[in-house]
């Protein structure tokens, strides 16, 4: 059986096929669904159930749905800051919105991309891997 993964993102169109085809290449992943979302990492961050913040939850839940997705990843598209604070920063803000898109989606696999402007995918650390169970 195909495995499907999506990608949650508020990234440029030109990061569409790197992103995929990581994905694909590291996660045997047969077909990608890609969420693009302002601000996605703000959303998921967001500690309330703001308007905002259920609707992505609603998009998500409507993908994973009818895909039958087994894979979700966040991307964060700011990482490729270089000074020492605002990356710590970054990678705490990632963590968070993993563990809050885990929260929605316990039986899925949901892991952390960090990419910078060059279509670059910087990392996928372990500590921005969650696994179900």
């Amino acid at each position: 059986m195909d495995r499907v993964g999506v990608i949650l993102c508020a990234v440029e169109d030109k990061l569409f096929i790197p992103l995929m085809m990581w994905l694909q290449s590291h996660h045997d992943i047969s077909f990608v669904r890609i969420i693009s979302y302002r601000n996605v990492i703000d959303v998921l961050t967001d500690e309330t159930n703001s308007p905002t913040n259920e609707l992505l939850h609603s998009r998500l839940d409507d993908v994973i749905e009818h895909t039958g997705a087994s894979l979700v990843a966040v991307v964060d598209s700011r990482s490729g800051i270089h000074d020492q604070e605002g990356s710590l920063r970054n990678r705490e803000r990632l963590s968070a919105a993993i563990r809050r898109a885990q929260s929605w989606f316990p039986d899925l696999t949901v892991i952390g991309l960090s990419v910078d402007d060059r279509c670059r995918i910087l990392s996928e650390s372990p500590e921005y891997r969650r696994r179900a169970g």
